[in-house]
């Protein structure tokens, strides 16, 4: 047993020097090392290292990843846990780490991350899920609430929109005259007709996959 049995450590600059050793010590001590550098193969060397004397490490690469990575135990975590649930769950579930995603790049990141650490992939776009689904134990849940961006091609009439886009609200920029607090069928005469949720805060991702009802579902 050793004096940091339980405990989390995190440590920069992993891939040598002071960084490398005190990681090793803080294995061997019992502690459970997340490490990051720079230079990924020589952090991987470490986790060898730390991992072959018996000790638990793992390595992040967080200057790939222009969002931020929450680790369960760090300061900020429950707050990015449940933080955007929109009711007042709060299961018993605790993923291994959230990453608030700020861009593309970042998802693509995100699940090379739990490929590589055997971490199941969870998502959250909206929040707007009652049994809050996307809390997974020992997961990573990968949270959009950062995309939120619309855009609009009027040479093409293409429209696109972002996985955490919320309710009618954001669409009234392009369609400013929608009916009642969420926009239903509008921009006439442009034929527009966009389907929003009855629920101001339920995410674009989450009315596409299926679950959200829309004010006009009894007519389409």
């Amino acid at each position: 047993m050793g004096r940091l049995d339980g405990k989390r450590a995190l440590v920069s600059g992993t891939g040598g020097g002071i960084g490398r050793a005190a990681a090793l010590l803080l294995a061997r001590e019992g502690a459970h090392v997340v490490g990051c550098d720079l230079n990924e193969l020589t952090s991987a060397e470490t986790v060898a290292l730390a991992r072959a004397a018996g000790g638990r490490m793992d390595a992040v690469a967080p200057a790939r990843l222009a969002g931020r990575l929450v680790m369960r135990g760090e300061p900020g975590y429950e707050q990015a846990r449940v933080g955007r649930i929109f009711n007042a769950r709060r299961p018993d579930r605790f993923p291994a780490a959230v990453l608030q995603a700020a861009s593309d790049d970042d998802v693509i990141e995100g699940v090379r991350l739990a490929g590589e650490r055997g971490w199941p992939v969870s998502v959250r776009s909206g929040g707007h899920s009652w049994a809050a689904w996307s809390l997974r134990d020992d997961a990573l849940l990968i949270d959009l609430g950062n995309l939120r961006d619309i855009g609009y091609d009027p040479a093409t009439g293409a429209v696109t929109a972002r996985p955490a886009v919320q309710g009618g609200s954001s669409w009234r920029r392009f369609w400013p005259n929608g009916a009642g607090r969420f926009l239903a069928v509008t921009a006439r005469p442009s034929g527009w007709a966009v389907s929003c949720s009855r629920a101001a805060r339920a995410g674009t991702a989450g009315r596409a996959a299926g679950p959200a009802r829309a004010w006009r579902v009894l007519t389409w």
